[in-house]
């Protein structure tokens, strides 16, 4: 009975999750306080003596474990986490791949961290490909802030182009937005000043 209880609460749980959370919006709840208010339930019913109290445990401890495990399969499900913010947009993000400069832009994949909405910095998810001057000075791990007119990625997904930005997490695209460089920089140092070096050479051979 008590197996067949903590099954039922589990997919109860599950099921609620993902009915009733939107996947893009899953990465703005907290994971921690489920896990703990699971937890929680699980050592009730540990203690609790009266075996319709046990039951009672088992099953909340089950419902709310399974729910904290929908929500965290949600974000995978979130085929376009920015799709919401097609048109003007202001993000942050960190450079998550060397940028690769071309014969009349630089290309410059960005993985967004924040979105500016309605007075306020939200998290945020996705890539986003910015096409930029070629002499932008941007490279792998640098931490931009960018503004523009975001929309899809340049490719259609069944294109071995628009494949390759799938599998790298790019979703969407900026062409020559405003870019402000923010403090602090996110890639390990070895790499930083390899990438920067690169950089340097390149334009030196101009």
């Amino acid at each position: 009975m008590a197996l067949l209880g903590a099954c039922l609460g589990w997919l109860a749980g599950l099921g609620l999750a993902l009915a009733l959370v939107s996947p893009i919006a899953a990465h703005t709840v907290l994971l921690g306080p489920w896990l703990l208010a699971g937890a929680g339930a699980l050592l009730a019913a540990v203690v609790a003596r009266a075996p319709a109290a046990r039951l009672v445990a088992l099953v909340a401890a089950a419902a709310v474990l399974g729910w904290a495990r929908g929500l965290a399969a949600l974000p995978a499900l979130a085929d376009d986490p920015l799709q919401p913010y097609h048109g003007p947009v202001r993000l942050r993000g960190v450079v998550a791949a060397p940028a690769l400069p071309g014969e009349s832009w630089t290309t410059v994949r960005l993985d967004a961290t924040a979105v500016w909405r309605d007075g306020d910095w939200l998290p945020a998810r996705g890539g986003v490909l910015l096409r930029l001057p070629r002499t932008a000075p941007y490279d792998y791990g640098d931490r931009l802030q960018v503004e523009g007119d975001l929309r899809p990625a340049p490719a259609p997904p069944a294109s071995g182009y628009g494949e390759a930005l799938r599998r790298q997490g790019v979703r969407a695209a900026l062409d020559y937005p405003a870019v402000e460089p923010l403090a602090g920089q996110s890639a390990p140092a070895p790499l930083a000043a390899l990438y920067a070096a690169r950089q340097a050479l390149g334009r030196a051979l101009g």
